[in-house]
């Protein structure tokens, strides 16, 4: 037999829970249910929050990566545009080139504008979720003039650490002269363009 009391004072006396079959529970009995399920609540309550703040965290790591894409992407597009231009203003002193000359020199840049824009993009993306990011993001856009026009029709200049744009133009010269002694693929050149670099 179950009895419930929750009179105060007691309507039952407390000896009756000694009785065989018989289960007694009074307002201290419920206040101890109600202050387990209070606690197992405020558990659940607490990994809720802790859910919510991960993901706050997540999404304003997310927000800040989406920051720097529009530099990032600035920033291959300028060093194309170099690129270009290095290799049309070559094209006159190279004259003629067969289309296994084309994609060695197409080769050859792309990997050495890939080797520039690796460091600092990585760098972007590191940096995005610190607050120091914007910071590295400024820096970055102001070192490749991303966003800003020309000055006086002059191309800005990659810094010297990154890449020296007569070093490329030399390195396709050579690139396409070993194209007549040679190699006749395309990695073939470039593998020996890195080995005299070393």
């Amino acid at each position: 037999m179950f009895l419930i009391d929750i009179a105060v004072p007691r309507n039952i006396e407390p000896e009756v829970n000694q009785l065989d079959n018989v289960f007694l529970y009074d307002i201290d009995d419920l206040a101890r249910v109600v202050d387990t399920n209070v606690k197992g609540r405020l558990e659940v309550a607490q990994q809720a929050e802790d859910i919510i703040h991960e993901e706050v965290e997540r999404m304003m790591v997310r927000l800040k990566t989406r920051e720097v894409a529009p530099t990032i992407v600035s920033l291959q597009e300028q060093l194309e545009q170099w690129r270009r231009g290095e290799i049309d203003r070559q094209r006159n002193k190279l004259g003629a080139l067969t289309t296994q000359q084309e994609e060695a020199i197409e080769a050859i840049t792309r990997g050495i504008v890939n080797k520039i824009a690796h460091g600092p993009i990585s760098e972007l993306r590191k940096q995005a979720a610190d607050p120091s990011g914007m910071h590295v993001m400024n820096t970055i856009r102001r070192l490749f003039r991303l966003g800003s026009k020309r000055d006086n029709g002059v191309m800005p200049m990659v810094p010297s650490a990154y890449v020296n744009q007569a070093q490329i133009a030399r390195e396709i010269a050579k690139a396409v002269r070993k194209m007549g002694q040679g190699p006749s693929s395309v990695s073939a050149i470039v593998s020996e363009t890195e080995l005299e670099r070393r």
